[in-house]
C-alpha cells in the first residue's frame, strides 16, 4: 500500500505509479502496458501488474486487519485511487471501475472533494483515531524488508 487517508467520509487506499507514456489496460487484463515513444517512429512497450487487482489485494488485506473493530454506523466504507503521474496519458483505461478511481495527480485533489462530499461523514473523530492506532503500527517497516517486499514482487509479476 502507498499511502492511506482517514477521514470521516471513509478509508482512501492509494495506488501510485510514477509513470510517463501511453498508459492501457483494463480491469480484466492481468497486465496493463506503458507505451513509450523510442524515436523515429518507434515504440517501446512496458507490462505491468494490474493496478486495480493490486490495490484489491491491499484493500482485502486492509479489510481483513479491520474487521474485528466495530464502528457507531457500521463498517468502514473503502475507497481505491489508483494515481498516474501526470507526465502519462491514460488511453484505453477505465476511469472507474466498482470503487476504483483511475486518474492522473493533477486530478486527485478535486476527485478526494468531491468522493468526501457525496459520501458524507460516516466515521467520528473517535473511529479515526482508533483507525490511526490500529494501522500506525505497520508504518514503520525496515529498509531491508521493504526491498525484500519489492523484489518478490518483481519477481512474482515479471
Amino acid at each position: 500500500m502507498d499511502v492511506v487517508l482517514l477521514h470521516e467520509s471513509g478509508i482512501y487506499v492509494f495506488e501510485s505509479k510514477n509513470y510517463s507514456g501511453w498508459i492501457s489496460g483494463s480491469k480484466e487484463q492481468r497486465y496493463w502496458t506503458q507505451t513509450l515513444p523510442a524515436g523515429r517512429g518507434w515504440s517501446q512497450k512496458r507490462r505491468f501488474y494490474n493496478p486495480i487487482l493490486q490495490n484489491d489485494g491491499h484493500l482485502y488485506r486492509l479489510y481483513q486487519l479491520l474487521r474485528p473493530m466495530r464502528f457507531v454506523s457500521g463498517p468502514p466504507v473503502y475507497f481505491s485511487y489508483i494515481v498516474f503521474g501526470n507526465r502519462c496519458v491514460l488511453k484505453d483505461v477505465p476511469r472507474r471501475s466498482g470503487i476504483h478511481n483511475i486518474l492522473n495527480l493533477g486530478e486527485l485533489f478535486s476527485a478526494i472533494q468531491e468522493n468526501a462530499m457525496e459520501a458524507g461523514a460516516r466515521l467520528t473523530a473517535t473511529e479515526i483515531e482508533r483507525l490511526y492506532n490500529r494501522l500506525e503500527p505497520y508504518t514503520c517497516v525496515d529498509d531491508t524488508v521493504k526491498q525484500t517486499h519489492i523484489e518478490s514482487i518483481r519477481l512474482k509479476y515479471r
